[in-house]
């Protein structure tokens, strides 16, 4: 027996002569009642369900053929996926660049020995930290996500109790806390590497200050320099492979993460707990120093050997020189009578104090080079302020006070936030 193929077309015309042949045999009548019966009872589907008005008549003709709707729910099932993902990926806060322009997010400060966020303007203030213990120096991740802090003992709890303490890094919001390097001697301000993976810092080692890199999930500690003279203030290059630190009597010097290439690029008597800071090329450095005069003068160096070059030079004292984030501008604290917050431009031109004299501390630039954020200790510190300065304009300054624990100078450094620009 020969078996035929039968072809869509012969089907089809097989089902129509066996539908006529029952319209008219003697089931006809009960087939026709139940047919109008139950399409009677059936409400007609409303339009924007009909397959025809959303897809192409060729497409819904085919969808009742089941392996051709398979690549259809795939393709929908895809297009729900990338939906969600997206929905995902946008919910997440984005980043900005570790170095450049950002914008501004929140200002961190120390109040009472504790850790406190606020806006630039004072508001919504948050206590990030209740522990007995002393907070101090507070810096954030170059991404905004994370701080550093250091935190000393209970007060007097054990002698010269204020030259010790821990450094401590936690998310920005206070959470996720962890003790990196514990009950370390003398340590100093933290540098954050541009992926926030590093810190560097500088403890005592055997009575002599040394730099030491650690990583922020708390896996690595390493000693980097085991000089002879103190080490101190180290920072981290913007591509995070050098490390420039202070060595206070004689000058400004650079060595790898890794230990080697230490060398001295700048010669000069630096001040007490000066830093010298990365311009945000990684090009240069910009520090304090009594080179050539009796009064600490602001100063920048390259790595190309070339000598410093001297940036601000005046009969008065100047220091605490830091980068606007896009190199453009410089801030430095000049002494007239008291210390004034002084902009000038990158090689130190056009300089102008933008603050009135008082106890001003370590001034630091918004993150979109706008504003110019400094604590002052007025009134002898016991009652410090948190200030916003205008460089460029004339509007006032904005300012608000923070309480602070008499005598021990805890409230001497505000940190800005980075965050992405819109």
């Amino acid at each position: 027996m020969t078996r035929e193929r039968i072809t869509n077309e012969t089907f089809d015309q097989l089902v129509s002569a066996w539908l006529d042949e029952r319209s008219h045999g003697p089931a006809a009548d009960p087939v026709l009642d139940a047919a109008l019966s139950r399409t009677h009872r059936t409400r007609q589907l409303p339009g924007w369900l009909v397959p025809e008005r959303w897809l192409p008549m060729r497409l819904a003709t085919r969808m009742a053929s089941v392996p051709r709707l398979v690549p259809i729910l795939l393709l929908i099932g895809l297009l729900l996926a990338a939906a969600v993902a997206v929905g995902i990926v946008g919910s997440q806060r984005r980043l900005p660049p570790p170095f450049g322009l950002a914008a501004p997010g929140l200002v961190a400060f120390i109040a009472g020995g504790d850790l406190w966020t606020a806006n630039p303007d004072g508001s919504n203030r948050v206590r990030l930290t209740t522990d007995p213990r002393i907070d101090g120096f507070p810096v954030f991740s170059r991404d905004g996500t994370r701080i550093a802090f250091k935190r000393l003992p209970v007060d007097n709890s054990r002698p010269d109790w204020e030259d010790w303490g821990d450094i401590v890094v936690a998310d920005a919001d206070g959470s996720h806390s962890m003790v990196l390097d514990p009950d370390v001697h003398s340590p100093s301000p933290m540098s954050w590497s541009g992926d926030g993976r590093f810190l560097v810092y500088s403890r005592s080692v055997g009575g002599v200050d040394q730099v030491f890199i650690a990583a922020t999930d708390g896996s690595m500690r390493r000693q980097v320099t085991s000089d002879e003279q103190d080490s101190w203030g180290p920072t981290l290059s913007p591509d995070g492979r050098t490390i420039a630190f202070v060595k206070s009597n004689i000058g400004i010097f650079v060595i790898q993460t890794d230990s080697t290439g230490g060398r001295q690029i700048a010669a000069g008597p630096i001040e007490q707990f000066e830093f010298a800071e990365w311009s945000p090329d990684g090009s240069k450095l910009l520090y304090s120093a009594r080179a050539g005069g009796d009064s600490p003068d602001v100063w920048s160096v390259g790595l190309d050997g070339q000598p410093p070059h001297q940036l601000v030079a005046t009969p008065d004292e100047e220091y605490g020189a830091t980068w606007s984030p896009d190199g453009q501008w410089i801030a430095y604290l000049s002494w007239a009578g008291g210390h004034r917050v002084t902009v000038a431009r990158a090689d130190g031109s056009h300089p102008r104090p933008i603050s009135e004299p008082g106890a001003w501390r370590y001034p630091q630039w918004s993150p979109d080079a706008r504003h110019v954020l400094a604590v002052d200790w007025r009134d002898g510190g016991s009652q410090p302020i948190v200030a916003i300065l205008d460089p460029f304009g004339s509007a006032p300054m904005t300012s608000f006070a923070i309480p602070d624990v008499p005598g021990l100078g805890r409230a001497d450094f505000a940190s800005w936030q980075r965050l992405a620009l819109p």
